[in-house]
């Protein structure tokens, strides 16, 4: 049983699903809207993962981006203490760290329009909001 499916698909509404990021079992022009939320900083190709996402958006389609910050807070103090006290299975999990500009410029490589580019949590998680058009 993956984490979330008995808890999320007992009422029958949502359909659970484990997939490749880079290589989604959508067909193009598929969702209207697509959420990767502490995502990103767990694949080693995001831009793939960018390039998947559009395919899979329809035309006028938003997708939003969430990332841990590489800034000094989340990486120096948070981070370590999440780590120590929440146990080794934490550790290693974030490949890629990620500042606003850095994700900005890789989506708008990718093609999209980027509407929102922020900071929140006193700059510990960053948020991209796109349209592809």
């Amino acid at each position: 049983n993956h984490w979330g499916k008995g808890k999320y698909t007992k009422h029958g509404k949502l359909k659970f699903m484990v997939a490749d990021a880079h290589k989604l079992p959508f067909s193009s022009n598929y969702f209207d809207a697509v959420f990767a939320l502490e995502v990103l900083e767990h694949v080693f190709e995001p831009v793939k993962v960018f390039q998947e996402v559009k395919r899979v958006l329809k035309k006028n389609g938003y997708a939003l981006f969430l990332v841990p910050s590489d800034n000094f807070l989340f990486k120096n103090i948070v981070w370590p203490l999440w780590t120590r006290f929440r146990g080794k299975i934490w550790s290693d999990t974030h490949i890629q760290t990620y500042n606003n500009d850095f994700l900005k410029k890789m989506v708008e490589e990718t093609g999209f329009k980027v509407l929102v580019n922020q900071k929140f949590i006193l700059g510990m998680l960053n948020v991209v909001k796109v349209m592809k058009v």
